[in-house]
């Protein structure tokens, strides 16, 4: 029992250095549903240009607090009775690149729909964003007769984003635990050296 000790205490650094470099990178939220396509929207198949049809609606997906935020997912829970995804043909089915200052945010998944949660939407964006912007914009139908109602769209709790450990951060992470690699391997050769059993 008392063999994986150093180990235990090697993997315990090793895990408080890393985890030091990595912290959540902004808040993520919705705003109201929208029935106009918004000038900040990016359409590269132009899907959208007539504006939406009747009964469809836009959810706008920002951040704030952002402290280089680069990668990202969340999740939407919603009212399946109300409302669903939907895909008029743009380029990412129900999900819709975002203008954020000068950049524009990058989709990877639209998610993946169930009833009352879209999972795993996700994306990138090429620099680093700081401050507050705009992530995507997410499409929805309402269903028929609820036309109007509100979906109760909202992101599901929990941390949605990770700022990525610059490379200067990882160098500094595995520096630190040189020394205790070094220390962990010289007791192990005293003790075989010895001929004792390490404690």
């Amino acid at each position: 029992m008392h063999k994986s000790l150093p180990f235990k205490r090697l993997s315990a650094c090793a895990a408080l250095v890393i985890c030091s470099t990595q912290a959540p990178a902004a808040i993520i939220s919705t705003r109201p549903p929208s029935i106009l396509v918004p000038a900040g929207l990016v359409d590269p198949l132009s899907s959208l240009n007539s504006g939406l049809p009747s009964g469809y609606f836009l959810v706008p997906v920002n951040f704030t607090v952002a402290t280089g935020l680069d990668t990202w997912t969340f999740d939407l829970r919603y009212d399946f009775t109300v409302a669903a995804p939907a895909d008029l043909g743009g380029l990412f089915q129900n999900a819709y690149q975002a203008l954020s200052g000068d950049a524009v945010s990058q989709i990877l998944s639209s998610g993946v729909a169930s009833p009352g949660l879209l999972h795993d939407v996700s994306g990138f964006f090429e620099q680093p964003q700081d401050g507050s912007g705009s992530l995507a914009y997410l499409l929805f139908a309402w269903s028929p007769g609820q036309e109007g109602t509100d979906p109760g769209v909202r992101v599901v709790d929990g941390p949605p984003s990770t700022a990525v450990p610059e490379p200067a951060s990882l160098f500094l992470a595995l520096f630190a635990l040189v020394p205790l690699v070094i220390t962990l391997v010289r007791r192990q050769r005293h003790h075989l050296v010895s001929g004792r059993t390490p404690a």
